[in-house]
């Protein structure tokens, strides 16, 4: 036999097994109908009735180095964030996430209330999620484990941006939340701001008292060093006091200007009111829902639906093949036989139960 027999050998093969296969979904073709529409059938039910969600999103930009490092320092200044490294590489970028998933910004936005068209206006939070719990430490549990898994915040690496983003059952509210928590992120970095700015006020004004003190301590040595020696020409010791003198003025009056300046601009940081959180682009009511994704479910169903029902057809055809042999129907009989008989054997005490408690019941 040559290499081309071969071929056609294998060809005929194949074609062989096809023509079985279709042979045996035709015979079970009944059955392979009822299990495609049964299983098809739930897949359309679910398109149907699956509730619309809407998925609403922010872009936060990256800060420079300089803002980032300033934010990094705000942070550490409030105590830090546990279970967040900052090193000098860290992004602020990386705060973002546990600060927007923190107990204290998440509160902010369940205790919201939200006003939404064609909804009971100022709804809670809770009402709006159906969140409940048994005393009100649970319900908040619920509340914050509900939120912390419907928000997301990806941050991108090659642009640097981070991307917060929920979905919720309506358009007006996903974007509600997600402006709120921008709202919250930024007011908290701005709280941290100024935090850090009145401790380093109350420290330089510490230190300009002390230093005004020095100074004049200074001054008054220099005053009295040159009231009691009046003639210091020919006196190189005097004259190496003086000099000494008026250097610790000297140093005490440039570190007063310099405490002087630093709480000027301390003071400007305190009340400045600046955008810490840039925005590139704000939540809105998203126009088509995210879920459910009707094509793609029904594509899957039918997919779904094919491949049970084929298997299902094909296991069955296996499983009479080998019934029709006696040695497999003895094995598989010596299996069904005890379980059958202890099923009529329970048949006939419910039924004998039954019966004695029909003549008690005639009986009385």
């Amino acid at each position: 036999m040559n290499f081309t027999e071969d071929n056609e050998s294998n060809i005929f093969l194949r074609v062989k097994d096809i023509l079985n296969a279709a042979e045996i979904l035709v015979r079970h073709r009944i059955l392979f109908v009822v299990l495609f529409i049964t299983i098809i059938s739930i897949f359309v039910i679910y398109i149907l009735v699956a509730r619309p969600v809407y998925r609403a999103e922010a872009s936060l930009l990256p800060e420079n180095a300089k803002e980032a490092s300033s934010l990094q320092s705000m942070v550490l200044a409030a105590g830090g964030i546990p279970g967040i490294g900052l090193g000098p590489s860290s992004s602020n970028s990386r705060l973002y996430k546990p600060i927007l998933l923190s107990r204290t910004v998440l509160l902010k936005i369940i205790y919201n209330d939200y006003v939404i068209k064609n909804m009971q206006s100022g709804r809670s939070f809770f009402d709006l999620f159906d969140i409940s719990g048994n005393d009100s430490n649970e319900l908040l549990q619920n509340a914050l484990f509900f939120l912390r898994n419907k928000i997301e915040i990806d941050n991108e690496i090659n642009t640097g941006m981070t991307i917060i983003s929920i979905e919720t059952f309506n358009p007006e509210l996903s974007s509600m939340i997600i402006n709120a928590l921008v709202y919250e992120l930024d007011a908290f970095l701005k709280l941290i701001g100024r935090k850090k700015a009145e401790e380093s006020k109350n420290f330089i004004i510490g230190r300009l008292d002390e230093t005004k003190d020095l100074l004049s301590a200074s001054e008054g040595s220099l005053k009295k060093f040159r009231e009691v020696n009046k003639r210091i020409e020919k006196s190189p010791e005097l004259n190496l006091e003086q000099g000494r003198l008026m250097r610790e003025v000297r140093i005490q009056e440039e570190v007063y200007l310099t405490l002087k300046k630093e709480l000027e601009i301390t003071k400007i940081e305190e009340v400045k009111n600046l955008k810490v959180v840039n925005t590139l682009d704000v939540a809105v009511p998203p126009v088509f829902k995210s879920k459910p994704k009707r094509l793609r479910i029904l594509v899957f169903g039918i997919i779904i639906s094919l491949s049970v029902s084929t298997i299902t057809v094909f296991l069955k055809n296996y499983f009479v093949n080998v019934l029709s042999d006696d040695k497999y129907r003895i094995m598989f009989n010596k299996i069904t036989n005890p379980l059958k008989s202890d099923i009529a054997e329970l048949a006939h005490l419910l039924r004998f139960g039954r019966k004695q408690d029909d003549d008690q019941s005639q009986s009385l």
